[in-house]
């Protein structure tokens, strides 16, 4: 027979281990410097620190490696960087224009970026090398999204739409250039796509019924959908790991509030609250919990982390633009 204060100690035990922010690492960038932040908090670590513009991080698909953006006086180059702060090194090089935006392929072997001169997408091998122009559509703030089998990538143009008005549209491209892009014919302006798992949707920032939501669209059957339902503007998606929810920031006002649904719509919640505005949610690699950063009037940006199920939020870091570090990462 197991003794009755065994048992409550091994209980007290599991909760707190399924309940707590996983042990992993989170990087953040902060007033021209990149740095790593247990998610549990603490001191961080300096990666980088002297970059002249906070954009946002990019992990690899192991973990291994950060890439980021730095400005120059010629423009901007993807540089990256190993997780232990090693062999920091330039990818691109650029003499005129810029390139921005960059998106690891799921297998790590390459990169999709956008650059300025010639403009549109471009793809190269994960050391820089091979680059070449897959479109000479594209908006060179909006990063690309691969497919989960890598075969496609999604991103957003922007084009005159009037008078001094432009549309954000949708791009989908082949990354060996054998098979024609297609822009989606979607009803309203749309921008930050992503794919879901099933490897033909595509979710996106877009318009539906007159109010800005999380849209998806089956490729398939070429047909959009809303993903939110609700009053306020969702934006800033990101597919969990598992690829069966999202989260995103409903903004209102001078609040945002960190949000999280199923993607087929359903058990929508939302986990917090903050007064100012909020951005760029990323999930933990097992999917439990979220970061994020939060910007008010009152006080510089602040990376919290927050349980995917709800409960209280924690600043660990001041900063913007986190990214939780794969699992492959993780010492």
């Amino acid at each position: 027979m197991r003794h009755p204060a065994l048992v409550t100690l091994i209980a007290a035990i599991l909760f707190s281990s399924a309940c707590s922010t996983p042990t992993s690492v989170i990087a953040y960038v902060h007033e021209g410097s990149i740095y790593t932040v247990a998610s549990s908090g603490g001191a961080p670590t300096l990666l980088v620190d002297d970059l002249v513009h906070d954009r946002p991080l990019t992990w690899s698909p192991d973990g291994e490696t950060l890439l980021y953006w730095k400005h120059s006086a010629v423009g901007w180059d993807i540089w990256a960087i190993d997780a232990d702060g090693e062999d920091r090194r330039n990818l691109t090089h650029v003499t005129s224009g810029g390139c921005r935006s960059p998106s690891w392929s799921p297998d790590g072997k390459r990169i999709a970026f956008m650059r300025d001169l010639p403009a549109g997408l471009y793809v190269m091998n994960a050391d820089g090398s091979d680059s070449r122009r897959l479109s000479e559509l594209g908006h060179r703030d909006g990063i690309p999204a691969w497919s989960p089998d890598g075969d496609r990538i999604v991103f957003t143009n922007m084009r005159p739409a009037g008078e001094r008005t432009v549309r954000m549209e949708l791009v989908v491209c082949d990354p060996s250039g054998e098979v024609p892009e297609q822009i989606l014919n979607l009803e309203h302006s749309s921008d930050a796509p992503f794919w879901l798992g099933d490897g033909h949707t595509i979710a996106y920032c877009g318009r539906m019924n007159g109010t800005p939501e999380i849209c998806a669209i089956d490729m398939k059957m070429g047909k959009a959908r809303a993903v939110t339902q609700s009053p306020e503007r969702e934006g800033y998606p990101a597919r969990s790991p598992d690829s069966r929810r999202i989260a995103f920031v409903s903004a209102s006002g001078d609040e945002g509030r960190i949000g999280v649904i199923d993607t087929d719509g359903t058990n929508a919640r939302f986990l917090n609250t903050f007064s100012g505005r909020s951005w760029f949610p990323s999930w933990s690699p097992d999917g439990t919990h979220l970061t994020f950063a939060v910007q008010s009037r009152e006080a510089p940006p602040q990376v919290y982390t927050i349980s995917s199920s709800g409960g209280d939020a924690r600043a660990i870091a001041t900063g913007s633009f986190p990214v939780w570090q794969p699992r492959g990462g993780q010492g």
